[in-house]
């Protein structure tokens, strides 16, 4: 056994989590979200049984599978947010280019009040889509670090049933 507070090197398993099949479904069922904590760390403590060596393989085999699957979410998350952000920065972009557009509209001797009123209407509609985009956008950038406490709390209950 490990000393204490110190997992099992998981180097030699890679991806042999993948093999066999009832730990491939128990790391699906554990990683994903809609599994409530509790369910997720008693199916652990269910699953790391037999000897010493069947314990410490089984442990090895689950964490690796969690780990590789929950870093791929997290990265496939942060990518999602990347993406988004870059979105976000274009529309504000294109708001301000409108705003532009707009004032040099009204500094007209003869301005064109329908465009005006267009344009004015555009960004009132485009700055509220891009408020409610911000909004969205803090609760987006909480899921990354969720999926982190998630594979910490479960790589503990993994520890734990070790000990």
């Amino acid at each position: 056994m490990p000393p204490c507070g110190q997992d099992p090197p998981i180097d030699d398993v890679e991806n042999a989590w993948q093999e066999d099949a009832a730990i491939k479904d128990l790391v699906a069922r554990l990683a994903a979200r809609r599994t409530p904590l509790d369910d997720a760390q008693k199916a652990i403590a269910d699953a790391i049984t037999g000897t010493e060596s069947e314990r410490q393989n089984k442990a090895k085999l689950i964490f690796a599978g969690l780990f590789k699957t929950l870093n791929d979410e997290r990265s496939e998350v942060m990518r999602g947010i990347e993406r988004y952000a870059r979105k976000q920065k274009e529309f504000s972009e294109q708001i301000r280019s409108t705003i532009l557009q707009l004032r040099e509209l009204q500094d007209r001797p003869d301005p064109d009040q329908s465009r005006i009123e267009e344009l004015t209407n555009r960004v009132e509609w485009d700055t509220r889509i891009f408020e409610e985009r911000r909004k969205t956008m803090n609760f987006v950038c909480e899921v990354p670090v969720l999926i982190e406490q998630r594979l910490f709390a479960l790589a503990r209950a993994i520890q734990q049933s070790l000990e």
